[in-house]
């Protein structure tokens, strides 16, 4: 059982393996911005946007997932994400992640022809640096 200085932190997605993981601390990519979560937080419900999550272990030790975007839940020192998609920093293919970030900014370029879809361009620029800022382990909050 997890002491009253640490919390669970759950992240799920339709294709993952949940992760389990016992933390100190949890930063959160939500839509209003980057928050903390600390055991003994007050109980809330946010939605996130693609980001980086970084949760901190009992030993200290960073842990970087890339979040597509999804839920998270506070309650009782259980932290849960439920996200579209996720992945630790560690997997992260950087090649194919610096390909699709290529590919949504030449499609961004070309904005105004009637085949682009800007919003689709936004989305996979927005999770392509994601992953690549999960895979350098950096920070943004």
């Amino acid at each position: 059982m997890a002491s009253t200085d640490t919390m669970t932190l759950e992240l799920c997605a339709p294709e993952s393996v949940r992760v389990h993981l016992t933390v100190r601390e949890v930063h959160v990519p939500g839509s209003a911005g980057y928050f903390t979560v600390l055991p003994g937080h007050t109980a809330l419900l946010s939605t996130i946007i693609p980001g980086v999550l970084m949760g901190i272990d009992e030993a200290g030790n960073e842990h970087f997932f890339a979040l597509n975007k999804g839920f998270v839940e506070v309650r009782n020192n259980q932290v849960t994400v439920l996200a579209d998609s996720f992945e630790e920093g560690e997997e992260v293919d950087p090649k194919r992640a610096e390909a699709a970030l290529e590919r949504a900014k030449e499609r961004l370029q070309h904005a105004n022809e009637p085949d682009i879809s800007v919003e689709r361009a936004e989305r996979s620029l927005s999770r392509s640096l994601a992953r690549l800022s999960a895979k350098h382990r950096e920070r943004h909050f």
